[in-house]
């Protein structure tokens, strides 16, 4: 009966459930519907089949918000047997579960909102090397999206005349068509959010190098760095794959990996997630003096209750990070101005991690990183001289790179081995090469100098 009311779910005409409900429902119907140890194929299915099932399943280790889920199924796919005439009444009307202390204080299972402060995310944007990571970071936390909606931008999304962003959808993977398709974001609650100018400028520049392919996702914004995952292609940037080469390390940057020494309630005790950056959105309208639902506005929530969830972290976060607390700002301008002037005020209260985040990792001097351990390009011995000369050989380094690899010099010079007694260093010039030495003694680097290079034929 319920894989039947998930098909005709899926097959309406009129309002459709979405690709991943349908993988949840189906989820919760292997897994908690059919549970072994629940029993629920009693027949008939009335309403003290349906009250001994909620015991059943939640003495067998089933978590509350689990078994609420499963029960919501069952109960939705009862009442879609009433409409078809199958059914006189839905028995899952008649089941009332008491609500006790103990009973609240185990469906609290949310984690905490952490809120990050200005310095650290700061940190937290300014650590990938690669330009188009720091946008992505800069924008989940500036304009509230979630990942599937920042990932899956088109160039278009990205307004030319006004700093605004387009929220209007995601890709999805369909296990039943063995591929990616276009969806409505959560909620079906596409709308437009406002962008510091800066940033809604470096977007503009970077969609106007994307060249627009005639493919599904030839249009993306954002556009992954790897292809093909087992045997599901990619579409958009893979979450596990930009978690383990760019969050991870940016947060342990931030400092933000947790403390279990923190008292219990205290959010700081986990490490930060992802999805915490639109709380750093919501602050965002807080600080410019914006009420809770110009914040619902701005993440796009259905229900005013569940921005207070983040509001009320903005606002109580707010005394506690001074450079918040000591902001004020002119309530005639409008928010988009307001937005802008608080940047402002973040980029120059930070100037050493801000000072060109929304530039490319060559146009500005790399954060954290003494220069000796950029890459140097491999040149003969008697050419070593008048390289070293040359104020530009760290981009000749890179411009001395194979072709198809184009990741940024702090990638590559994670794993080279550190300076031996003779002055050399080995060096790993491309992701698929070998590395080389230079073995030039101290005495033959002085004679270098005195001696000039050839001319180059």
């Amino acid at each position: 009966m319920i894989a039947e009311y998930i098909v005709d779910r899926r097959n309406d005409g009129l309002d459709p459930i979405a690709v991943n409900t349908v993988r949840d429902y189906r989820e919760v119907l292997k897994n908690v519907i059919t549970h072994p140890q629940a029993n629920l194929g009693r027949v008939p299915l009335d309403s003290p089949v349906l009250d001994s099932w909620l015991r059943d399943i939640r003495e067998v280790g089933v978590s509350h918000r689990r078994a609420s889920k499963g029960y919501a199924v069952i109960r939705a796919a009862l009442a879609w047997e009433v409409r078809k005439g199958r059914l006189a009444v839905n028995p899952a009307r008649e089941v009332r579960r008491a609500s006790t202390k103990e009973g609240r204080s185990r469906r609290l299972t949310a984690d905490p909102v952490l809120l990050p402060s200005w310095q650290e995310l700061a940190r937290l944007a300014s650590h990938p090397p690669r330009r188009e990571d720091r946008l992505l970071i800069l924008l989940m936390a500036w304009a509230g999206l979630r990942w599937s909606e920042a990932v899956g931008l088109s160039v278009s999304d990205v307004w030319p005349e006004r700093p605004k962003l387009s929220v209007r959808r995601i890709f999805v993977w369909n296990d039943e068509v063995g591929g990616w398709q276009v969806e409505q974001v959560k909620g079906g609650n596409a709308a437009t959010v406002p962008l510091p100018t800066p940033l809604w400028t470096a977007l503009l520049e970077l969609a106007e190098t994307r060249a627009i392919e005639d493919r599904p996702g030839g249009d993306l914004l954002f556009r992954p760095t790897r292809y093909g995952r087992g045997m599901k292609p990619t579409m958009t940037i893979d979450h596990t794959d930009w978690s383990k080469r760019v969050w991870y390390p940016a947060r342990k940057a931030a400092g933000l990996t947790g403390d279990l020494t923190l008292p219990e309630l205290d959010p700081r005790r986990r490490a930060l997630h992802i999805k915490d950056l639109r709380a750093y959105a919501a602050s965002v309208v807080v600080d410019s003096g914006g009420t809770q639902y110009e914040a619902a506005a701005v993440l796009r929530h259905s229900d005013v209750m569940t921005t207070n969830r983040y509001y009320a972290r903005a606002q109580d976060q707010k005394s506690h990070d001074h450079e918040r607390a000591r902001l004020r700002v002119d309530m005639d301008l409008t928010l988009p101005q307001r937005i802008d002037a608080l940047w402002a005020a973040w980029c120059t209260a930070h100037p050493e991690h801000t000072a060109g985040l929304l530039t490319t990792r060559t146009d500005r001097r790399p954060l954290r990183q003494p220069p000796a351990r950029l890459p140097q390009p491999s040149v003969p011995v008697g050419q070593a001289a008048a390289l070293n000369r040359s104020k530009s050989s760290t981009n000749l380094a890179v411009r001395r790179w194979p072709p198809m690899c184009d990741a940024p010099a702090r990638r590559l010079t994670s794993d080279r081995p550190p300076r031996t007694a003779h002055g050399h260093i080995g060096r790993c010039h491309h992701l698929g090469g070998t590395r080389t030495e230079d073995r030039v003694q101290p005495q033959e680097r002085a004679k270098d100098r005195a001696t000039p290079a050839p001319d180059r034929m």
